[in-house]
């Protein structure tokens, strides 16, 4: 009598393969603090309203090693991360924004509107060091600064 169900060799390869599947992608935690010194700039005299959208919280870069493997940078998270511990020695203060201008009522007392987006990735490989490889994250970022209308801040003074 043979038992119903898929064979022996096929559940084998299906067990070789949710064990194998899993291993396939990967993602690599990006901790911008482990190296970052915040600069000592001169403290602008600016509220700034943060905004970061849905599309820069969310941005993975991905590195597609063959039609099975990947590797997946949460580069977004780590910006925000980033942004956040840099912005508050740039600015004399910061207030973090749901959505960008223009505003519903309320509206927040900001003399600009800060946006940043990721323009662009790159992956660069350093040497081994025991059984794990280096790896940098090459950043290129374009920031959107916007005066309210109310704001008595001029960016072209």
């Amino acid at each position: 009598m043979r038992p119903c169900g898929i064979s022996w060799s096929r559940r084998a390869s299906a067990i070789a393969l949710a064990a194998i599947l899993p291993a396939c992608v990967s993602t690599v935690s990006l901790d911008p603090g482990a190296e970052f010194v915040p600069p000592s700039p001169l403290q602008v005299p600016l509220t700034v309203g943060v905004y970061y959208s849905p599309e820069l919280r969310g941005y993975t870069y991905e590195v597609r090693q063959d039609a099975m493997d990947k590797l997946l940078f949460p580069v977004g998270h780590a910006t925000v991360r980033l942004f956040d511990a840099l912005n508050p020695s740039v600015f004399a203060r910061t207030v973090p924004l749901d959505g960008p201008p223009p505003f519903s009522a309320p509206a927040p007392t900001v003399d600009a509107v800060l946006e940043t987006a990721i323009e662009r990735v790159n992956l660069l490989s350093g040497p081994f060091v025991g059984h794990r490889v280096l790896l940098w994250v090459e950043l290129t970022y374009r920031f959107t600064v916007r005066a309210p209308p109310e704001s008595s801040w001029n960016p072209g003074r």
